[in-house]
């Protein structure tokens, strides 16, 4: 499952209308829509919000995408954000939340 259908798959259980969803994302509802049907792929930025915002780690929008075998997706991921990943994956539920809340930290600091 791609992340537009993993995003439309949780937006659906949580019986968020796409309005609900990007409001609580904090994103324009043409984006979030675009991204649903696939006319673009969304931004680190894009998903951590749209994670905070489901309340999943990123590695629930991710995972299938990223840790598909090669060639399933056609999704290209850099030997460092793989290696990330591994680690991550690793770590038990409260260190990943933690290691979100750092990294949305970084982003915040960095934007400043």
């Amino acid at each position: 499952m791609d992340i537009a259908n993993r995003i439309v798959q949780l937006r659906k259980e949580r019986n968020y209308s796409t309005t609900k969803l990007a409001k609580l994302a904090g994103i324009a509802q043409s984006t979030l829509r675009e991204i649903e049907i696939g006319n673009t792929s969304p931004t680190w930025d894009t998903i951590l919000k749209l994670c905070k915002a489901l309340e999943v780690s990123p590695f629930v929008l991710i995972s299938q995408d990223f840790f598909a075998p090669s060639g399933d997706q056609g999704t290209a991921l850099s030997p460092d954000l793989r290696q990330i990943l591994d680690t991550a994956r690793q770590l038990t539920p409260r260190q990943r939340k933690i290691l979100l809340e750092v990294m949305e930290e970084w982003i915040a600091q960095n934007k400043k």
